[in-house]
């Protein structure tokens, strides 16, 4: 994260000056009219501002006293409709935002920033000295003042020309700014022996279609470990620059490798490029999300030249004696802009600078995001508007109910559109500060065209069947009010909503960060966990008893002992996370002890080879070092088992219907990953350990489990992170110990009374208040004393009502993971009890002989052929039956799993009742009776292991997700001992009075179908429970 905010503060382009002072001539490359180096005293800095901004003050008052009146013009003069004037004005305006592109490219290739007025700020922001700390500042202040002077134009386009246009007519009002342009182009070319000039480079395309078109040529070639064998120009000249090498894209460094025995001279610039041509590239694509967002901010803002002027017509125009065009209301847009200026510059910046230590106040993508988020509450205050005047019609609504959504566009304006313009001049390439420029004109081109398309689209299909639609000509018979619900929606949609950020701690844009572009990372590092825990788990035993020696009763134990504290540790891994860590940090370091684990296993199956004789106790040294590595490995599962599916779900944003949705398929393609792993560890790593060696059946998963660490720390740029919070075992005993001391106090009637805090803020949450578990309300009771006051209350006193919540809805999960102790209890048996069946059936299958352990393929590929038919097909299905999003709510998806494990136990419990009569007969029945059994449960599994996981997630508090997720593996854990103790009591039970029992060693002497009738009973007794359970939980 640290690394993150470093970056962000480095530049990306390292200017290389002279040895010489720089003091007397600016040390950037610029020259004066004459080509001659730049004196600072006399030439550039605001002195050549002066005639930029006087210009661009021209050009602006001409352009709005036309765009901010042209739809007035063309439903007066020209008689269009008004959908039809708001797409015309829509596409000219995004026209003449399109252009500057083909004015940038001139001027960065041919004819420079003075011949070429659209590149007015890059040419304005070139009058101060990259090299000078102080220019650096005022560079800041230029792009501020900038803006300013275009809305001082703006301002007095849409009152004085409007007013000229309203009352005198249309040709003097374009007469007048027609003439105030040709004064403006005068006072440019008045200041050209003061101006700073940058040299012209080749073309800025060509440059970046070269890098394209080389590592595409070289796509073959290997990229070197050292990055200082790349291409880079040996020698940099006073004018020229190196570009800082940077890690993503890493494809395009293809464009900058040498061939050996060929000097960089003797290659085509087609063929080979420098780092610093293929860094240009690069930074182009990294300012790509950040346009993308600026394209939505400027579809909001047209709405000041279209839909919103059509609403100020259809509103009461009259103010005092005055009445106001529907145009002119805009005047309170520049007016924000006019004030928020200067506040910005010489207020919040000094104490911004204060608060961050930034020379700037705050970064160029803060600065734009603030603006992003007023965007929208303009939006919804426009929306509130809106239906607020249809509620009143036809009697009109004042046009001054306008006037605050116009207040907000000019702060969001004043934001958003500066900090576009300063970072998309600092980020780019020094060849192609024009063209960055106009990227930020493009943004309002391409949104002009789409809120164009928009328009059309709403018209489409809002008037089918014959109805008005939400934006007719009469106003009174539509909904603009819903179009501007969904303007705002749109700017919200940008960023997730649910609190989670970006690796630098800005909020998460939801097209570059989460969603499966993250998952693919995280299914993979747990596919390669489990894929390295089978490989370990289900050959330990073997490997306990034929390496180290141990007696089968010991390696049973011991298996038992590990498996259980692997699902165990789960609980210390989730509250690290969600008290200290966070789940990132968590996995990889977990990850990474995993994987010393691992290493320390693969030696104790190595030391044989090393130690030779050398050593008489030998085996107590790989056992040692042995139960060290796998002891490290339980650890690192800790941290790992809980936390993995947590921020995989993280990934999608809850506050979003569709991703909400999707997230439901993420945990079933995790539990599919986490099978698929399954499968190659029992199937190919197993074999490997058997008939090839221990050393290489470890140190394959470990080097996997390498892999998988590097394929998740790879993923770190898109993954989303929640916020922590406080140590949810505080919080949770904070409401116990309040509930406690307050015990003596009263309930009130009104569960209002009750202390919360007056608002969540983004990313926070409120928990409503349930009528369950009433004594733990008392922890939420305000008093008088002085440790129990809501101004200032002792948290061992008083609580909020989300806090007792919490604990509540952690209380409300306990009924529902009793109900999994019986299924994991019931799956158990496939590595206990079943295989003890197993053993004794004919497991010849043709010429092949099945080993009992095998069976349990069976299980694997039923999951991993579940798992994508519920999803692909259930799902739909049940959708359509239900009208849930998800087709079974969680509760109804784990009591599907409870019902096929009884029906498991059931058939298994008939296989034995049938085993047990050929047995009589010597003659031994076929493992593959088995086969059905294990296929039910894989089925079983879908429903309920992948349900159980996304209930957890998503019933449990948001400080608390890993904790919540921790029950599932908790719920493992404790069924694998309750499973042992279940099996001593009815060996213990049912070998009273010396006989045989029901599983005696001799299976043909016991009664194994009766234990497993026994099971089939506990599970419909347990699936009766949790159908009760999930009655009583409806609607909580």
């Amino acid at each position: 994260m640290e690394a993150g905010a470093a970056d962000e503060e480095r530049p990306l382009i390292q200017h290389l000056p002279p040895e010489e002072q720089c003091s007397q001539y600016t040390c950037d490359g610029t020259v004066n009219s004459d080509k001659k180096p730049a004196l600072k005293q006399s030439t550039g800095n605001w002195r050549a501002c002066f005639f930029i901004l006087g210009a661009q003050f021209a050009e602006t008052l001409c352009f709005f006293m036309v765009s901010k009146n042209l739809v007035t013009y063309l439903t007066s003069a020209l008689h269009e409709s008004n959908i039809d004037a708001a797409q015309s004005v829509s596409i000219w305006i995004g026209t003449s935002f399109f252009t500057p592109l083909i004015g940038a490219f001139l001027a960065d290739t041919y004819w420079g920033r003075y011949w070429t007025t659209p590149c007015i700020p890059a040419f304005g922001a070139d009058q101060f000295d990259s090299a000078d700390p102080g220019d650096r500042l005022a560079k800041g202040s230029f792009f501020n003042w900038y803006y300013f002077s275009m809305n001082v134009g703006s301002l007095l386009s849409t009152t004085l020309l409007i007013w000229v246009v309203a009352n005198i007519g249309w040709s003097v009002g374009f007469a007048i700014p027609m003439l105030l342009s040709g004064f403006g182009l005068a006072l440019f070319f008045a200041g050209r022996k003061v101006y700073w000039y940058k040299k012209q480079g080749g073309s800025p395309l060509t440059r970046v279609s070269q890098v394209v078109v080389a590592a595409v040529r070289n796509h073959r070639l290997k990229l070197p470990d050292d990055s200082s064998l790349l291409h880079e120009v040996s020698k940099v000249t006073e004018d020229d620059y190196r570009t800082q090498l940077t890690t993503q894209f890493r494809f395009f460094d293809k464009a900058a490798i040498l061939s050996d025995g060929i000097s960089p001279a003797q290659w085509s610039p087609w063929r080979l490029c420098t780092v610093s041509q293929v860094e240009e590239l690069k930074m182009l694509l990294r300012m790509f999300p950040v346009w993308v967002s600026m394209v939505v901010f400027f579809v909001v803002t047209a709405q000041i030249t279209s839909t919103l002027i059509e609403q100020g017509m259809a509103m009461d125009g009259r103010v005092g004696p005055f009445t106001l065009p529907a145009a002119s209301i805009a005047t309170f847009d520049v007016i924000s802009v006019l004030v928020w200026v200067p506040v910005y510059d010489t207020v919040l910046v000094p104490l911004a600078r204060r608060v961050t230590g930034k020379d700037r106040g705050i970064s160029h993508l803060q600065r734009i995001g603030v603006g992003l988020a007023l965007a929208a509450v303009a939006m919804a205050y426009s929306a509130v508007v809106e239906a607020r005047r249809l509620g009143t019609a036809p009697a009109p609504a004042s046009i001054m109910w306008q006037a605050p959504s116009y207040l907000v566009l000019g702060v969001a304006e004043a934001f958003s559109v500066i900090g576009m313009m300063e970072f998309f001049y600092e980020q780019s390439p020094e060849p192609m500060k024009s063209l960055c420029t106009a990227l930020g004109q493009l943004a309002i081109a391409v949104a002009n065209y789409l809120n164009s398309g928009v328009l059309s689209v709403v018209a489409a299909a809002t008037t089918r069947g014959g109805g008005a639609g939400w934006i007719p000509d009469n106003l009174d018979e539509g909904h603009l009010d819903y179009f501007f619900w969904m303007m705002a929606l749109e700017q919200c949609s940008q960023y997730t909503c649910d609190g989670t950020v970006d690796i630098d701690r800005r909020p998460a844009l939801k097209h570059s960060t989460g969603n499966w572009r993250a998952c693919f990372f995280i299914l993979g590092a747990e596919f390669t966990q489990c894929l390295c825990f089978s490989a370990v788990v289900k050959n330990l035993v073997r490997y306990l008893t034929s390496v180290l020696h141990e007696s089968n009763v010991n390696a049973a134990r011991s298996v038992s002992t590990w498996i259980g504290t692997c699902f165990f540790t789960p609980l210390i891994g989730a509250f690290l996370a969600d008290t200290f860590w966070g789940r990132y940090r968590t996995i990889v370091i977990c990850l990474s002890v995993y994987t010393i684990g691992m290493l320390i296993l693969t030696t104790s199956a190595s030391l044989p080879f090393l130690l030779h004789d050398s050593y008489n106790n030998g085996d107590d040294i790989r056992r040692v070092v042995a139960y060290l590595g796998l002891y490290l490995i339980a650890l690192g599962a800790g941290g790992i088992k809980p936390c993995m599916s947590a921020l995989g779900a993280d990934q999608f944003d809850g506050a979003d219907p569709v991703e909400r949705v999707t997230k439901g398929s993420f945990f079933n393609y995790y539990y599919f990953s986490n099978n698929m792993g399954t499968l190659l560890s029992t199937t190919v790593l197993v074999w490997v350990q058997d008939n090839i060696g221990w050393g290489l059946g470890f140190a394959t998963p470990m080097l996997l489990m390498g892999f998988g660490l590097s394929m998740f720390v790879a993923g770190r740029r898109v993954y989303r992170y929640r916020k922590l919070g406080r140590s949810p075992l505080t919080r949770v005993s904070q409401v116990v110990v309040a509930a406690v001391r307050n015990h003596r106090l009263k309930l009130p009637e009104d569960s209002s009374v009750l202390h919360e805090l007056p608002s969540p803020t983004k990313g926070g949450y409120r928990i409503q208040h349930t009528a369950r578990f009433r004594f733990l309300d008392k922890a939420a009771i305000p008093s008088d004393s002085d440790d129990n006051s809501p101004a200032q209350p002792n948290p061992w006193r008083l609580c909020t009502v989300s806090q007792v919540e919490e604990l509540k809805m952690l209380l409300r999960v306990f009924p529902m993971w009793a109900s999994l102790l019986v299924f994991f209890v019931v799956t158990a048996q496939m590595s206990s009890t079943l295989i003890e069946q197993s053993a004794a059936m004919d497991g010849r299958v043709g010429p092949f002989t099945v080993p009992p352990a095998s069976l349990a393929t069976f299980n694997v590929v039923a999951v991993l052929i579940w798992v994508p038919v519920y999803d692909a097909v259930l799902v739909p299905l049940a959708r359509r039956a239900t009208g849930n999003d998800r087709g079974l709510s969680h509760l109804q998806r784990i009591g599907v799993g409870l019902a096929l494990s009884a029906v498991a136990m059931a058939y298994s419990a008939q296989v034995e009742r049938r085993r047990r009569r050929p047995a009589a007969e010597e003659e031994a029945m076929s493992i593959m009776w088995q086969a059905p059994c294990y296929l039910v449960l894989g089925m079983a599994e879908v429903f309920t292991s992948i349900g159980m996981l996304e209930f957890f997630y998503e019933r449990s508090p948001g400080s608390m997700k890993s904790l919540g997720t921790s029950l599932a593996h908790l719920a493992v854990a404790t069924a694998n001992y309750l499973n042992s103790g279940v099996l001593g009591v009815v060996v213990a039970a049912t070998t009273r009075g010396g006989g045989a029992g029901w599983i005696p060693d001799n299976l043909d002497e016991g009664h194994l179908d009766y234990f497993f009738w026994m099971m089939a009973l506990v599970s419909v007794l347990n699936l009766l429970q949790f159908l009760h359970c999930s009655i009583r939980d409806r609607g909580q």
